[in-house]
């Protein structure tokens, strides 16, 4: 089965639309092939739910590497189950305040990016080990950063420090 999809959006779709044991390809635009990639979900979905966001909200590990995204969706906001999260090689410039509902969220990568600075918001993010930014734009940190006690590894370099 393949459809051509626009976005990430639609791809979550296409994914909750599939039904269980087809042989899927997703094409999205300017994706052919893409690493768009899923690497774990936890349960299937059969049942149709009233809302796409609640029908996955066990996804626990997304890797959104090298498909020339410019933001982040704010349907990603329901996805909080979220333990690790790959966004490197995109064209980012901030992270979303959503991010704050990242509470479970282990590890996350985004290097590669144009991002700026990190919102006030990412000291909710809880249970964070590991923060790889290295090769983006960011100059400062938030304070935020103090509240994360769970923090061990922070990769900056090759960014706008002075």
């Amino acid at each position: 089965m393949k459809k051509d999809i626009p976005g990430i959006r639609e791809f979550f779709q296409w994914l909750y639309d599939a039904e269980n044991g087809d042989t899927a390809s997703f094409v999205g635009q300017g994706l052919y092939h893409a690493p768009l990639a899923l690497a774990e979900i936890t349960r299937h979905v059969s049942e149709p739910q009233p809302r796409l966001e609640y029908g996955l909200k066990s996804l626990k590990h997304l890797d959104l590497c090298n498909n020339m995204l410019r933001g982040l969706d704010p349907f990603l906001a329901h996805l909080t189950n979220l333990r690790s999260l790959k966004a490197d090689g995109n064209r980012l410039e901030k992270l979303p305040e959503f991010f704050k509902y990242y509470t479970r969220l282990g590890y996350l990568s985004i290097s590669h990016n144009r991002i700026t600075m990190f919102p006030p918001e990412t000291g909710a993010m809880l249970s964070v080990r590991t923060i790889i930014a290295h090769n983006n734009e960011i100059d400062s940190l938030v304070d935020g950063f103090a509240r994360l006690s769970t923090l061990r590894n922070l990769e900056l370099s090759h960014n706008k420090f002075r």
